[in-house]
């Protein structure tokens, strides 16, 4: 490897004097590595001395400051720290970095906090017994996680002038993954013993790969607070491993169809999702609206243009959407949903008022553009009208419909024939078991 070395003094300073420009902020004092600040109406340097003394080249043992509040006259003030002088642990110092703040509380807030949008759980004004991790995954960004350690002492996350605006916060939602059956957040105010706002308690997933996403109550949070916390208890340090959380406020309009209520069997197209809000109809990670298919816009759920229609796209696992249903008969349902995606891991799994009524469902990974359809069998259905869940379990999927059949109707379709044809006597088999399956249904149920 070739080593650039610097010019020799004399080469700086000729170079100095060939490029010399009006109005330096100062021109007698050579110093490397500005960093800047602006203090009220004043410009602050601190740069370091940068001498060539040390072995490798460069050593840094000093920071000077310059400033100036017209940009034309400067001022010098000095040497404003030196090592081991000033901080008698070090030898050396590196490149400077400056941020204003008093030495007791440090930068003034320039800003309320808004903790309705998905708040990374690293994010916050000051901690204590936690570490972060940052995991790669494969076909998706860098997953940067807070671990609590709760067994080594009381194991908290401060968040300063949090806005939760006159309605308030109703709900709280956290996604984590846990090891231990005892991990969970305390929301409190003031302090890390303050007042309770509300307790979460982690979903076990048994994996630090699998996250599950944790929903409970709060109260109490309304206007600004000057200092949330986040307060991790159990009984084991580094068992959970938080990725983001954030506020619910109240909803505006009670969750309910976003037209009429949705038929089962029937179609059920997903942009067509309960009204109600982020947090009660549906749960987007992001507050922004992505989609490019100018429809329903206001909200945070990303509607794209796809499969010559429309789609809910660029989704996130632990995102979900809701629709108001109405089951015609109690039984078991076919479904068919017509989805893409580009990555191997996507897939959902679907709901009826928060019980699961399948497994995962895996979304073919071909292509970003040519939908296909994912299949399978509901559990047992009651009927009546319900809420069903379509919840995202492998990030990017693009969901288009999904299609719900009963028996009777799966029957009434002409079957497919095999290259032989049929025999007389299999079709005369399969229409006497279609007769003795439909036998007793009314006719209204076909006019």
């Amino acid at each position: 490897m070739k080593t650039i070395k610097k010019p020799p003094l004399e080469t700086a300073l000729a170079l100095a004097r060939a490029s010399f420009a009006e109005n330096p902020i100062i021109n007698y004092h050579y110093l490397a590595d500005p960093s800047a600040v602006v203090v009220g109406d004043r410009l602050f340097i601190i740069a370091d001395t940068d001498d060539e003394s040390g072995s490798d080249g460069y050593t840094i043992k000093a920071y000077y400051a310059l400033s100036t509040k017209d940009m034309v006259n400067g001022t010098n003030h000095g040497e404003v720290l030196r090592v081991p002088r000033d901080v008698s642990w070090a030898s050396g110092a590196w490149v400077p970095a400056v941020a204003y703040g008093n030495t007791n509380e440090g930068p003034a807030s320039i800003g309320n906090f808004d903790p309705y949008d998905s708040i990374p759980a690293t994010t916050g004004s000051l901690m204590q017994n936690v570490a972060s991790r940052t995991d790669l995954v494969t076909s998706a960004p860098p997953r940067s996680l807070l671990i609590p350690k709760p067994k080594t002492g009381t194991s908290w996350y401060r968040i300063s002038n949090v806005d939760f605006g006159s309605g308030g916060a109703t709900k709280f939602t956290v996604n984590a993954a846990s090891l231990n059956a005892d991990n969970a957040v305390e929301i409190r105010t003031g302090s890390a013993t303050g007042t309770l706002a509300g307790t979460c308690k982690l979903a076990s997933t048994g994996s630090w790969s699998t996250y599950a996403t944790t929903e409970c109550a709060v109260s109490g949070l309304t206007g600004v607070v000057s200092q949330m916390y986040l307060v991790f208890t159990g009984t084991a340090d580094s068992t959970a491993a938080l990725l983001w959380w954030k506020m619910v406020s109240a909803p505006t309009v009670p969750q309910g169809p976003y037209a009429d209520t949705l038929a089962i069997p029937g179609t059920i197209e997903a942009e067509d999702y309960d009204v109600g809000g982020a947090g009660y109809a549906y749960y987007d990670e992001t507050s922004a609206n992505e989609g490019d298919a100018d429809f329903r816009t206001t909200e945070s759920v990303d509607i794209v243009s796809g499969n010559s229609s429309k789609a809910v796209g660029y989704t996130i696992a632990g995102e979900w959407f809701e629709y108001t249903v109405n089951v015609a008969k109690a039984g078991t349902y076919s479904f068919e949903a017509t989805v893409d995606s580009g990555s191997k891991s996507s897939s959902f799994q679907l709901f009826l008022d928060d019980d699961a009524i399948t497994g995962t469902v895996k979304v073919d990974s071909s292509s970003w553009t040519a939908y296909s359809t994912a299949s399978g069998t509901t559990k047992a259905l009651t009927a009546g009208t319900h809420v069903l869940k379509i919840a995202i379990t492998g990030s990017y999927v693009n969901s288009d419909k999904i299609v719900f059949s009963d028996e009777i109707t799966k029957l009434m379709k002409s079957p497919k024939k095999s290259k032989g044809g049929e025999s007389k006597k299999n079709k005369a088999l399969r229409q006497s078991r279609q007769k003795s399956r439909i036998k007793g249904v009314s006719k209204g149920c076909f006019d």
